[in-house]
C-alpha cells in the first residue's frame, strides 16, 4: 500500500428497508454504491469501501464499519459532516477515525452483534412497521431463553443457513444469545465471530416455534445435531434485524 493513502474507518448508520442489501448489485440501488458515491462527490476520488458485514435486502444497521483508503487532506474529524451532506437521509456516518494500514473492518473484527425486534402483537404502530416483526401468537419467553442456551457456544449450525450459499465451514462460535421481553417488544440479540446466510433469521424463527411450543427443547438440540436445514423453523423477515455493533 502506497505510503500516501490513509486508511480511514467509518461507522456508518442505516434504514435498511429501501436498499437491496449493503453489497454492490446491478441495477439496484445498496449502501455501498451510496457510500462510494458520497465519498467520490466529497473527496474527489473513486474508492471502495470494505464493510465489516454486508447486511442482506431490508437489513438496518446502528452502527456498521467500513473502511476504505483515501488520499484526501480533508481532517478526519470533518468527514462525518461533509459525507452526510451528500448522502441520503436513509444513511449516515457517525463517526470517521484513521486507523492503522493493518485495519481491515471484515478481518479485524473479532465478534458482531445483531438484535432480532418482534412486536408481539396484533397491531404493530405505524412508527414502528419498518422495523420490528409483527408477531400475534401468544410466546413463552422462558422456554425461549433455555432455548437460546442450547444454541450459545461454538456448533455446527448448517441447519440453520440459508439455501444456496456455498459456505463449507458452516461451524460458528455463538458467545451470547439472550432473549428479553419489554412489553410487547421481545428482542433476540445474537453475538458471534460470524453468521452464515440467514442465520440469526433462522435462529430466531426457530426460536419462536419453541416460544410457540411447536418445538420443544429435545427438538431444538437435535434440528442442532443433524445439519439439516428442513428441519429447523422459518426465515424471519428481514426488517426486524439490525447489526447493533462490530466488536474489534
Amino acid at each position: 500500500m502506497p505510503s500516501t493513502f490513509k486508511n480511514i474507518k467509518l461507522v456508518v448508520s442505516y434504514d435498511g428497508t429501501d436498499f437491496f442489501g449493503f453489497q454492490l448489485q446491478p441495477r439496484h440501488r445498496t449502501v455501498q454504491e451510496v457510500l462510494e458515491v458520497a465519498i467520490k462527490r466529497i473527496l474527489r476520488e473513486t474508492v471502495r469501501v470494505h464493510p465489516a458485514g454486508r447486511t442482506d435486502t431490508g437489513v438496518h444497521a446502528n452502527a456498521q464499519v467500513v473502511h476504505f483508503l483515501t488520499r484526501t487532506r480533508i481532517p478526519v474529524n470533518k468527514l462525518p459532516q461533509a459525507l452526510n451532506s451528500a448522502l441520503p437521509e436513509d444513511v449516515r456516518v457517525l463517526n470517521a477515525q484513521h486507523m492503522p494500514k493493518t485495519f481491515h473492518a471484515r478481518f479485524s473484527a473479532r465478534f458482531k452483534q445483531y438484535e432480532y425486534a418482534v412486536y408481539n402483537s396484533e397491531i404493530v404502530p405505524p412508527l414502528l412497521r419498518r422495523t420490528v416483526y409483527r408477531f400475534p401468537f401468544a410466546l413463552d419467553v422462558r422456554q425461549m431463553r433455555k432455548g437460546a442456551k442450547i444454541l450459545e457456544g461454538r456448533h455446527d449450525f448448517r441447519s440453520f443457513q440459508g439455501k444456496a450459499n456455498g459456505q463449507e465451514n458452516t461451524v460458528r462460535r455463538i458467545r451470547h444469545l439472550r432473549v428479553s421481553k419489554s412489553g410487547k417488544f421481545v428482542c433476540f440479540t445474537v453475538e458471534g465471530d460470524g453468521f452464515l446466510t440467514n442465520m440469526v433469521r433462522n435462529l430466531v424463527g426457530t426460536l419462536l416455534l419453541v416460544g410457540r411450543k411447536k418445538l420443544s427443547l429435545n427438538d431444538l438440540s437435535q434440528i442442532l445435531k443433524s445439519r439439516d436445514r428442513r428441519l429447523a423453523g422459518p426465515t424471519v423477515p428481514a426488517l426486524g434485524l439490525t447489526l447493533v455493533k462490530v466488536i474489534y
